[in-house]
């Protein structure tokens, strides 16, 4: 949901990481799959702009 602007918020991070470690979740894990969701939607806009 923080990405859904497409950008990555310092209170927006910093909600998240605190969330994430209530439950048990590193801080790099967050970022692991922030980048990992940033990567796939790049992917996304790619695919959309061939089908144009």
């Amino acid at each position: 949901m923080a990405l859904a602007d497409s950008r990555w918020h310092d209170n927006e991070r910093d909600t998240i990481y605190a969330y994430a470690q209530e439950m048990g979740v590193s801080t790099h894990k967050v970022d692991q799959f922030k980048d990992w969701v940033v990567k796939n939607f790049m992917l996304y806009q790619e695919a959309v702009k061939m089908l144009d």
